[in-house]
């Protein structure tokens, strides 16, 4: 998408279904976390470790790792709104509780 303003970028994440980040070289990713805080789930591209990990271990979110899996995620993730919500949750709750333990 590239550069877009603070605010319009709240206001996308706030009405997005879920969060997409599908670099493979990421090294923490803030908009995940910036997604999570909203509650939203994530898909990532699983060759990068570190998504692929902060969704293993918040289980807030998928991952893919080709157009196949890509599209087979993404139709769970849209299709599944109580997971897809759950999903949400978990990522936001992770990341409430390091940023309490960070303080």
């Amino acid at each position: 998408m590239g550069f877009v303003e603070e605010q319009i970028k709240f206001e996308l994440i706030q009405n997005c279904a879920c969060l997409i980040n599908s670099s493979p070289l990421e090294s923490f990713s803030i908009v995940l976390m910036e997604a999570w805080l909203k509650g939203k789930p994530a898909l990532v591209n699983g060759r990068s470790d570190v998504l692929k990990g902060h969704c293993l271990r918040s289980n807030g979110g998928l991952f893919y790792f080709d157009r196949k899996s890509f599209f087979a995620t993404l139709d769970f993730i849209l299709n599944h709104p109580k997971e897809s919500f759950e999903m949400g949750s978990n990522g936001k709750n992770t990341w409430n509780k390091i940023s309490t333990q960070k303080q």
